[in-house]
């Protein structure tokens, strides 16, 4: 069944490099799924060398995850890089302001810029 069908309750995919398509297919799959409630997202969008001598594939915003993740009420996003883009911190503050069933979330070692950029993401929580 398709995610969104799904009556999993928790799922883990740390370690993987999803990349845009793969938060893409993410979030397709999270949108209406009620039942999902804990989701584990460690080390997916740390920057990646490929096999050639190119430059670093940048990280993507894991905050888009999180506007179909109506369900979760853990999200652990340890290990990632929270400040790819100028905005990344500001859409991660937005973002969790939306998710109102979020009781657990962990950003260890997510590089979020500072302590006022860690801040403007405890705001969102708030």
């Amino acid at each position: 069944p398709r995610l969104a069908e799904s009556r999993l309750r928790a799922l883990d995919l740390s370690c993987n490099p999803l990349g845009e398509s793969g938060v893409a297919s993410l979030r397709r799959g999270l949108r209406g799924n009620e039942t999902l409630t804990h989701l584990g997202l460690r080390y997916v969008n740390l920057p990646r060398a490929d096999n050639s001598d190119s430059s670093l594939e940048p990280p993507f915003s894991l905050a888009r995850l999180l506007e179909e993740a109506t369900g979760l009420t853990s999200l652990d996003l340890a290990f990632n890089i929270a400040q790819g883009s100028g905005h990344a911190v500001e859409d991660l503050q937005r973002a969790l302001g939306s998710a109102t069933r979020l009781r657990t979330l962990s950003l260890a070692r997510c590089c979020v810029g500072g302590w006022r950029r860690a801040r403007a993401v405890a705001r969102g929580l708030a």
